[in-house]
C-alpha cells in the first residue's frame, strides 16, 4: 500500500470522526472507547480500526487495532508504526 493510499485513508477516518463528533454535539475526544472498538469490529475493515484509533489514540484496544491494520497490510511491515500523527489529544 502506497504512503498516499494510507495517508488518504487517514484523512477520510479523520473526517469521518471529525463529522460525526459534530453532528454527534460532542467533541471526538469525548467517544466511548468499547463502543468505538465494537464498531471498529463490526465493520471489520482499515477504515474502521483507523477510525477507532484516532477517537481512542490511548484506548484498551489500540495495540489489538494496530495487530488488525498489520494484518490488513494497511502499516507498513518494516519496522514499528509510528502513529504519532493520529495523537490529537
Amino acid at each position: 500500500m502506497s504512503k498516499l493510499t494510507r495517508s488518504m485513508i487517514f484523512l477520510r477516518a479523520f473526517m469521518a470522526v471529525l463529522v460525526a463528533g459534530l453532528l454527534a454535539g460532542r467533541a471526538p475526544a469525548q467517544s466511548d472507547d468499547e463502543g468505538d472498538w465494537a464498531r471498529a469490529q463490526a465493520v471489520s475493515t482499515p477504515d474502521a480500526y483507523f477510525t477507532y484509533l484516532l477517537r481512542n489514540p490511548r484506548g484498551a484496544y489500540v495495540e489489538d487495532a494496530l495487530e488488525e491494520l498489520r494484518a490488513r497490510g494497511a502499516l507498513n511491515s518494516g519496522g514499528p508504526a509510528d502513529l504519532s500523527v493520529i495523537r490529537l489529544y
